[in-house]
């Protein structure tokens, strides 16, 4: 009976691993049958945030602008390259941060090298309070191919290449635009989108002067703001940092330490830094060109790129691209 009961117990505990072997088998086919399936879905979307980066990639522009919202909605794509012979195309984003921009530029330099760069940079660009990494694991399915860059994410997810064992798990974070935006028919955009109105009288009406509280750093922001200008300039791309304007500077850029803090990364590269500010710009120097005050509406964004594009027109002129 014993022996009976051993054989009987050996045969159960032999078809539970073959039940879990074959689980894991059908989990390891469907993870990567769906992945491939996401992946082909997520590279033919032309509208939402990836169908824009995806159409950046299709045109090949010649000078690409990127940056969180103020890139966004402050910079005209056909203003910026009127009457220069190139094209250009926003990718600004609104929110994100350098190790967005990062993963976009090694992802975009794959396939083609751009004439000029223009990052807008805001001031917080190395500022802990604004770091989130869902702000750049959701360009993971590009991020995947890039070894420098899950190198970067690697110093705040050490298990990075275990994850990506899973051909799902670089699309976690895109399941919903992935459904919104591969259901609907494709939109023909140059990133830009311009903000309506204004607020900004209001917003000064209700503000309340408050004492900044000090800025902590980030290390692996300024790490990898530093890996964006080095591989911008491995690849010979000119590339110009452009501060655009805010409607207080004082106000907003004094907890900060701008432009200190890009002057001292910038030491060694040959990248410009463009401040175009209203006091030193007489045209910006009207409430009704401002949504808030941080962006400019679409009136703001038209004035604010003509002087983008008569900077460009002096680059050019001096051969700088």
């Amino acid at each position: 009976m014993a022996s009976h009961s051993s054989t009987s117990s050996f045969n159960e505990q032999k078809i539970f691993f073959k039940k879990l072997l074959i689980f894991i088998v059908l989990v390891i086919i469907l993870d990567q049958a769906l992945g491939r399936l996401l992946e082909h879905t997520f590279y033919n979307l032309r509208s939402g945030r990836f169908g824009v980066i995806n159409l950046a990639v299709d045109t090949r522009a010649d000078i690409l602008v990127l940056g969180d919202s103020k890139a966004h909605h402050n910079y005209k794509p056909i203003v910026i390259a009127n009457n220069l012979g190139l094209t250009c195309f926003n990718l600004g984003a609104d929110g994100m941060n350098v190790i967005y921009h990062y993963i976009l530029i090694n992802h975009i330099i794959n396939y083609y090298k751009p004439k000029l760069i223009i990052y807008d940079v805001s001031g917080k660009e190395f500022n802990e309070k604004y770091f989130d990494p869902s702000k750049f694991s959701i360009l993971m399915p590009y991020a995947q191919n890039c070894r420098s860059a899950l190198d970067i994410i690697k110093k705040e997810d050490s298990f990075i290449d275990i994850k990506l064992l899973s051909r799902l798990y670089p699309f976690n974070q895109n399941l919903h635009s992935l459904v919104l935006h591969g259901l609907v028919a494709p939109r023909v955009t140059k990133g830009f989108e311009p903000l309506n109105g204004t607020n900004l009288a209001k917003e000064l009406k209700n503000k309340k002067d408050v004492i900044p509280s000090k800025i902590e750093e980030k290390d692996i922001l300024k790490f990898t703001f530093k890996a964006l200008l080095d591989i911008v300039a491995e690849h010979k791309i000119p590339m110009v940092l452009i501060n655009s304007p805010v409607w207080d500077f004082d106000d907003y850029y004094r907890s900060y330490n701008f432009p200190q803090n890009i002057l001292n990364m910038l030491k060694g590269h040959a990248a410009e830094l463009l401040i175009i500010q209203k006091d030193k710009y007489p045209q910006l120097n009207e409430e009704q060109l401002f949504r808030d005050t941080t962006h400019l509406n679409h009136q703001g964004a038209f004035v604010f790129s003509i002087i983008v594009n008569s900077y460009l027109h002096q680059l050019k002129s001096a051969n700088y691209f």
